[in-house]
């Protein structure tokens, strides 16, 4: 290696001299800032005693860690008799929540001018043991022993809980729990858990069907009745429109009366006489009385699509929600009068089918024609302009509300809180239409202002981690907005596992004054990820990688990876196998000199072998800025210095390896727009992130390029539990050079160069999936086939997510993808060929490179058969300790070309899929890992 071994190695000269600048020039501002801070006036304005320290000291066992956070709050706070009170208050609570009921805490404060230590001591005394559970009924058998336990709140709820489950389970649903109460022994050393409430009778339903020869389908009818609404509330409506709705989807049309009920010691009884129809197969559909909906648009609603050429009947059950589909078109038309009959089904004679005719009742459209507020104020003009309606237009029902929502959060963030807001229609009949005047009139509720904010629940992160992030403070006007906002930042820091405010009325004379808690739970800190990757034709891969998010209690990260691969069938050493490894390291800091500023610095470490050793480092320093938008947007201005080195066979430096190292100095911009509801398993919302990056010629550095790259996702959900992901990624290299080299060898660094394959990309094929370089070698008999990879990459990745429960997901998974060389990077290796070639040899050619043209994209077959397809099930399973992940994936399709033929035994094209090897051996199976400490 050019710059020696290890880590100073790894970070290039000029990157490590431009770090140390760097970190000279923070510390001095920070020193800077510091002195400022102190000199201050302000500082030393204030003579009022300030809680500056509290020192906790336990005795006689170990203190429980919510202890130190719920004492949070005080710091800060303007010292009084009260304070001891509420301090003492707060921890006894805790502490006998715990189980310490005979705890004793004593507070003494300590005073240094205006700053106050709090010396806390704890005596925890003997904890609390439950010895016996007591109740006025037989207690079922399964449930959780909590004898020996500590008499704390956790073990109380957790026990009642798991009996209601199990009574619920077995269909007690009439069951009357109220509580589970302590009863404690002398001096509260020990306790027995009272449950008060009885379990009441099980209950059962029972389905009778009449009206229509019960076949062998209707008695599975009954059957499925029995098994889905066994566990339903006790409502007789509800279990009777439950019973419909089976019924209906079996094309059964139904009616019932109201249940006999019976019962029989602990059994009640359920009763139900449904009256069902004939089998009902639909034909076709008949709407009746329409005019203010066109006939194109009647026919899509009510003609089910064909699945793949294969026509599909109407079905019965789906009738009235395509009924309330016409319902709302109507409505958004201002069709606020339509009525829909319940639909006639008539038998279609000489046939099993039948019809369904649907008469409409329309009324009068209403038009929308003046906006006016019973109470004027100085807002009115603003609310009007985001009124959505023009004079004219239908109303429309949706937007009405969504007004009305938003006049109240336009006064909730001025601070004024349980507005009511009253909208009323008044019309006058014109020319067949309603013209609506729409009366809006608010009511406004009392005005908040802040009067404090205070933090608890915190062990290891700083306060001033926390109060960064929030987006209110004592005397402004209490805003919802800026309180979701500050929600959302705190979420960001992935600190905590949960954050909930509460808000106290102080009441007041004007405003009302209003106490802010803020109430955290923290997350562990650390990550451990490790976990084996294995793939049927290269073998293992193993990776372990450590990180921990909250430094110093500063909310800074580090991050830490080594992944080794082991590639089988390597050409250039034979059959041998060898070990490729990859070390990065990265560091953020965030807030830098109190500016929302997030500074991070990534080092990194590869060797690998292709085809040919590969060494290349990487140091990236970036910074990033949370833009103030309503959305969850960053920007991120980077600088990255890299160098790189390949060594080859003497060939592949002729053909297509620099002659000399590659070293890249480049600096870039990200924008990324995060606005899906969570990162880890989105259910809607969507993501993008455009880079641009560019590399330039600076002191030693001698290649230059520009590069842009777009990624998003997209997630829609359809069901709770089912969504939908689609990504896409692009990425373009262009202006392509290399100083001081001769013309065609001016190309793309090997390890910058694109790859469209493993599991990040399209999976299923090997990672290295890319235009590839075919030529005669000296000495060898066969023809050699060097991967290149690309310098454009196209990568589609669709994925259905089906949860199956909180903790295992499903996904069916569809992969695309595509990477090849831009025009003038192959017209550079055509001159680099024309120089080094004899003229007796064959020039090498370059295979598997399939660019795509602006027609491709408009035309999806035309762009599908240039791209490398693949599809797979995997499985994300979240245990305690972390997540495991399985993945199975088959390639499916791969491009090729007219001329690739198999002749005499031996193919002339590189077979990506390796379509010789059996179906299961082309199988590429990845496990990872991921655990907490």
């Amino acid at each position: 290696m050019p710059y020696g071994n290890g880590i100073i190695g790894m970070l290039y000269p000029p990157a490590c001299y431009a770090a140390r600048l760097w970190i000279r020039f923070s510390a001095a501002v920070m020193w800077l800032l510091a002195i400022i801070a102190v000199s201050s006036p302000a500082v030393w304005a204030s003579q009022e005693p300030v809680i500056d320290r509290i020192k906790i000291t336990t005795q006689r066992g170990k203190l429980p860690s919510e202890v130190r956070g719920a004492t949070n709050f005080l710091y800060g706070r303007t010292f009084s008799s009260e304070t001891s009170g509420q301090l003492i208050a707060s921890v006894q609570k805790i502490l006998t929540s715990q189980g310490y009921q005979a705890a004793k805490v004593r507070v003494t404060p300590q005073i240094r001018g205006n700053k106050v230590t709090l010396r806390v001591a704890i005596s925890l005394g003997t904890v609390c043991r439950i010895q016996s559970v007591k109740a006025s009924f037989a207690l079922p058998k399964g449930l959780p022993n909590p004898v020996g336990k500590p008499c704390s709140r956790r073990t109380k709820s957790k026990y009642f809980s798991a009996l209601g489950t199990s009574y619920k389970k077995n269909n007690y649903i009439e069951n009357t729990f109220e509580k589970a109460t302590y009863q404690f022994a002398t001096k509260g050393a020990s306790a027995d858990i009272i449950i008060v409430g009885k379990p009441g009778p099980q209950i059962f339903y029972e389905f009778a069907l009449t009206g229509h020869p019960q076949p062998k389908k209707l008695k599975k009818i009954v059957g499925k009745l029995r098994r889905d609404i066994q566990p339903a509330l006790v409502n007789p409506n509800f279990v009777a429109e439950k019973a419909g709705e089976i019924l209906l989807k079996a094309g059964y049309y139904s009616t019932f009366a109201q249940p006999t009920v019976s019962r029989n010691n602990q059994r009640k009884t359920f009763r139900y006489e449904l009256k069902v129809s004939e089998q009902i197969q639909l034909e076709y559909v008949r709407v009746l009385g329409v005019k203010a909906i066109s006939q194109q648009q009647l026919t899509k609603l009510f003609t089910p699509k064909n699945l793949l050429g294969i026509k599909k009947r109407l079905a019965i059950h789906r009738l009235p929600d395509t009924i309330q589909i016409l319902l709302s078109q109507y409505q958004q038309k201002g069709y606020f009068d339509v009525k829909i009959r319940k639909p006639e089904i008539t038998k279609i004679p000489g046939s099993n089918r039948h019809f369904a005719t649907i008469t409409v009742s329309e009324g009068l459209p209403y038009i929308f024609h003046e906006l006016h507020f019973t109470n004027p104020s100085s807002s009115d003009e603003y609310l009007k302009a985001t009124f959505e309606l023009q004079k004219g237009d239908p109303l429309d029902e949706s937007l009405i509300k969504e007004f009305s929502q938003k006049i109240s959060m336009f006064y909730g963030n001025m601070g004024y809180l349980n507005n009511e807001v009253e909208i009323s229609l008044s019309k006058k009949l014109r020319k067949n239409r309603f013209l609506t005047k729409i009366h809006v009139k608010v009511q406004r509720g009392e005005r908040y202002t802040v009067k404090s904010i205070s933090i608890s629940g915190l062990n290891k992160t700083r306060r001033e981690v926390v109060e960064r992030q929030l987006q209110i403070a004592p005397q402004d006007t209490y805003s919802p907005e800026k309180m979701d906002l500050t929600y959302d930042r705190l979420k960001n820091l992935g600190l905590f596992k949960s954050i909930r405010f509460e808000n106290s009325d102080l009441g007041g004379d004007q405003n009302k004054d209003l106490a802010i808690s803020v109430q955290l739970e923290e997350l562990d800190h650390g990550l451990i990820t490790f976990g084996p990757e294995y793939n049927l034709l290269t073998g293992y891969q193993y990776s372990v990688g450590a990180s921990y998010n909250n430094l110093f209690g500063k909310g800074h990260k580090i991050f830490a990876r080594v992944r080794i691969d082991e590639d089988r069938n390597q050409q250039i050493f034979d059959t041998k196998t060898i070990f490729a490894s990859h070390l990065s390291l990265r560091y953020i800091y965030p807030y830098i000199a109190g500016l929302p500023v997030d500074f991070s610095l990534y080092g990194s470490r590869r060797v690998s072998a292709p085809s040919f050793w590969r060494y290349s480092s990487l140091l990236r320093q970036e910074l990033s800025y949370h833009l103030p938008t309503k959305y969850k947007t960053k920007a991120v201005a980077y600088t990255k210095q890299s160098s790189s080195r390949e060594v080859g066979t003497q060939d592949q430096r002729t053909y297509f390896l620099a002659n000399q190292d590659s070293l890249i100095f480049a600096s870039g911009l990200e924008l990324i727009v995060d606005r899906r509801n969570n990162t880890f398993r989105p259910t809607s919302g969507n993501f993008t992130k455009i880079t641009y990056e560019k590399a330039f010629y600076a002191a030693l550095f001698n290649t230059k390029y520009d590069r842009w790259s777009l990624t998003t996702e997209f997630v829609k959900s359809f069901t709770p539990k089912t969504a939908v992901l689609l990504d896409l990624r692009f990425t373009k290299f262009w202006n392509i050079d290399v100083r001081e080299v001769p013309a065609g060898f001016n190309t793309l660094p090997a390890a910058e160069l694109l790859q469209a394959g493993g599991p990040d990309y399209v999976k299923g094929f090997d990672r290295l999936l890319g235009p590839y370089l075919m030529y005669s070698s000296e000495g060898q008999a066969s023809t050699v086939q060097d991967i290149l990879g690309g310098t454009d990459r196209l990568v589609a990745n669709l994925k259905l997510r089906m949860l199956m429960n909180h903790q295992l997901a499903t996904n069916l998974f569809y992969d695309l993808g595509n990477t090849f060389l831009s025009s003038p990077t192959i017209q550079t290796y055509q001159e680099r060929f024309d120089q080094v070639v004899e003229r007796d040899q064959k020039k090498p050619a370059i295979y598997d490179n399939y660019p795509l043209d602006r027609e491709d994209y408009v035309r999806p077959i035309q762009l599908w058969k240039k791209l490398y397809s693949s599809a797979g099930i995997s499985f994300d399973y979240l245990t305690p300790i972390g997540n495991i992940s399985l993945s199975l994936s088959h390639p499916l399709y791969q491009p090729s070309r007219p001329s690739c033929r198999v002749a005499e035994g031996e193919s002339t094209c590189l077979d990506r899929r390796k379509a010789s090897h059996p179906i299961w051996k082309r199988t590429k199976l990845d496990l990872t890992i991921a655990a907490q400490f």
